[in-house]
């Protein structure tokens, strides 16, 4: 056999100076182990949130700013500090962005969490004044075991990550993450990151997520808050779940708070926050309409104008419709009731509900002309829908007299399709 000639190693490369965290030489160095399977004990996976955020792991809110992922991490760390995830337990809030004094503090005010519970971390300011990563995650441990956290919020996660290493790379991403994830294996925890989008016209969730794809592959759940029609409310949507499935989309609204309470030291006025609290589950939406670019589709027209010529010639005899017919017709045409409604929006359609149970009439602004967008205005000339509807429905049925006040027609005159 030949001698296998000796090689030097110059193991300076794989030192913390080098810049490879998490790298072989950076671990533990133990003996290869193995195990069966026989010998491991199953058990069930555990939540913060139910079906939402996991224990022991990684989960991914992303969305772009301002839109209100730190008011809903807020609201979720109320919950956990008062039991309404299970029994009351502590979270440590690593913000990167947002002050205590000015946000968090009055946010979970506002989600009447409590305050003895949420814990800010933070380094002195003659040590540099963050928390880096993955520097400080001995001392975060034993922040966590201190406390008995149940949640780790960072805010936002690549702002967490050493600023010598490279956050667009997968293998410096990678080795952070995968110790954070240990770390919340280890604690019983669940690390919650907050991340953006970037400016990609992709609708492909994966594709949106900014830096490297090691912080959507990393993560067991990722969450997107996306914008609502209402710029009051927000659409929080699970796009991604390895241990369970998928939670249907949320309506979220957001509201002004007052904290009476709460009294600026400067002015000696309350102090005004806010606030996001659960609507209702929204089971017909698509994620894809809130990711791509509204103002395109594969035809090169946006999806949105397309229904807003839809709307527009459905309701320009200038009465009263069926909202849900309406619906129905346009799903045949492949718009969907999301896109519709913001049409709806765009056309400032007027709207009425009346009944039990209630029934919602749509028609166009009455200002006396009639619009479509196809012709431009007219005075008083019908324009006809290029969407045939049936026999019994009120494109067959035109309402006189009787549907021309606001509360639009009696229940006897209900039919199906547009009404």
């Amino acid at each position: 056999m030949t001698d296998v000639p000796a090689v030097d190693i110059d193991y300076s490369v794989f030192t913390p100076e080098a810049k490879t965290p998490a790298g072989p030489s950076e671990q533990p160095c133990g003996r290869l182990r193995r195990r069966q399977l026989a010998d491991v004990r199953s058990r069930s996976v555990q939540w913060l949130v139910p079906g939402l955020v996991p224990l022991r792991t990684l989960t991914l809110f992303a969305g772009i700013g301002g839109l209100g992922k730190s008011t809903l991490l807020a609201s979720i760390a109320a919950g956990v500090s008062t039991g309404e995830y299970g029994d009351p337990a502590d979270v440590l809030v690593l913000s990167y962005e947002d002050t205590a004094e000015e946000i968090w503090r009055p946010r979970v005010l506002a989600a009447e969490g409590d305050l003895t519970r949420i814990h800010e971390v933070y380094v002195e300011l003659d040590q540099g004044g963050v928390v880096v990563l993955p520097t400080h995650l001995d001392e975060l441990a034993d922040e966590i075991r201190a406390t008995q956290a149940k949640a780790v919020i960072v805010d936002p996660i690549v702002a967490a990550i050493d600023l010598d290493l490279d956050a667009h790379k997968d293998q410096h991403v990678r080795g952070v993450l995968g110790r954070l994830v240990a770390l919340a294996e280890d604690t019983g925890s669940a690390v919650l990151g907050v991340g953006h989008l970037n400016k990609s016209p992709s609708k492909d969730a994966y594709i949106r997520i900014a830096n490297s794809t090691a912080f959507w592959n990393a993560a067991r759940s990722v969450v997107l808050v996306t914008e609502d029609e209402d710029e009051d409310q927000r659409l929080v949507s699970q796009v991604k779940t390895n241990w369970a499935r998928r939670r249907p989309t949320q309506r979220w609204a957001m509201r002004q708070v007052v904290l009476p309470d709460e009294i600026d030291p400067e002015t000696g006025q309350p102090i005004t926050t806010c606030r996001l609290e659960f609507v209702e589950d929204v089971d017909d939406f698509d994620i894809s309409e809130v990711l791509g670019d509204r103002k395109r589709d594969s035809g090169g027209a946006g999806a949105t104008v397309r229904a807003e010529d839809f709307l527009a010639e459905c309701l320009a005899d200038g009465g009263w419709h069926d909202s849900a017919g309406l619906k129905k017709l346009a799903a045949s045409a492949a718009i969907s009731e999301r896109t519709l409604k913001r049409a709806a929006q765009e056309l400032d359609v007027e709207h009425d509900r009346r009944g039990y149970p209630g029934v919602t009439w749509w028609r166009l602004p009455q200002s006396g002309q009639v619009f479509s967008l196809n012709v431009g205005p007219t005075e008083g000339v019908a324009q006809p829908c290029a969407f045939e509807a049936g026999s019994q429905s009120s494109r067959a049925k035109r309402y006189g007299e009787e549907t021309t006040g606001p509360s639009g027609p009696t229940d006897d005159d209900l039919v199906v399709g547009i009404a």
